[in-house]
């Protein structure tokens, strides 16, 4: 979506836009210009940036770098925290992230789990 495009949906909607957006986004059809098909377009740009933020958050709540989160997006796309999660591990190799990131990772991972014990290996 444009400026001018954002603009007029900000003029119509004010304060309330984002949770127009977020939660009954047919609404925008209630703005002057903006048809099915854009606001379809719309949609779709807000779920990907929607998961994308989700996958940011969870990374770098993880102690992962912004600029190893996007690698590992663009790697995994949707499925980065599943991926992450199951075996974070995997980052060491795949995307050269660093022994303590996976470490962190496996921490969390291993806490929700439940476990008791925890053996991060190492690496020479």
């Amino acid at each position: 979506m444009g400026p001018v495009t954002a603009k007029r949906i900000v003029a119509h909607f004010g304060f309330d836009t984002l949770d127009v957006i977020e939660h009954s986004i047919e609404r925008l059809k209630e703005v002057p210009g903006i048809a099915k098909k854009r606001v379809s377009m719309i949609q779709e740009a807000w779920d990907k940036q929607k998961a994308i933020k989700e996958v940011m958050v969870f990374l770098q709540g993880h102690g992962v770098s912004t600029t190893y989160a996007v690698k590992i997006y663009k790697h995994y796309g949707n499925e980065s925290i599943a991926t992450v999660t199951n075996n974070p591990y995997q980052l060491a190799t795949r995307q050269r992230a660093s022994t303590d990131i996976a470490r962190g990772l496996f921490t969390s991972w291993a806490k929700q789990q439940k476990t008791d014990t925890v053996s991060c290996p190492t690496w020479n």
